[in-house]
């Protein structure tokens, strides 16, 4: 009888794989977190799985967790600069007429239209989560079925 238990064989792209699938669910499903605890930890999240899903397409033999790995990685990468460049400008501007104590006409309507832009640029955002975490899951039932 042996000493020892024999664990079967875990892929090296199992760990960062979970890991990215892990946090792109918080990325995906982290609209209630966003709320709770604010845009921190969000991009903290994204900066991690990005490295994870690249660090896993770097440690897979095969070409499909590999590609789909990379495309994880890359659409949550997207994230940060459709953020930065199309949602910030405008979650700014709606703080700066919230300060306001009270709105005049122009800037009512001015309101009404930023949020109706935030919407759209946030359901494409939107889409670049569900691109990743599909992408990342998809690399995970990958990798499970070759195991």
């Amino acid at each position: 009888m042996s000493d020892h238990v024999s664990l079967p064989h875990v892929p090296f792209a199992a760990g960062p794989l979970t890991v990215g699938l892990l946090l792109n669910s918080t990325i995906l499903f982290g609209n209630i977190a966003l709320s709770l605890v604010g845009p921190a930890p969000i991009v903290l999240a994204v900066v991690i799985s990005t490295i994870v899903h690249f660090l896993a397409a770097y440690l897979t033999y095969s070409p499909l967790i590999r590609n789909l790995s990379l495309n994880a990685g890359l659409a949550t990468f997207t994230l940060i600069p459709h953020s930065v460049i199309f949602c910030v400008p405008v979650m700014q501007r709606l703080l700066q007429l919230n300060r306001e104590p009270t709105f005049s006409e122009a800037e009512e309507k001015e309101a009404e239209a930023c949020l109706r832009m935030w919407a759209r640029r946030h359901r494409w955002r939107s889409i670049e989560y569900v691109i990743g975490w599909t992408a990342g899951m998809a690399a995970v039932l990958a990798l499970v079925e070759r195991w």
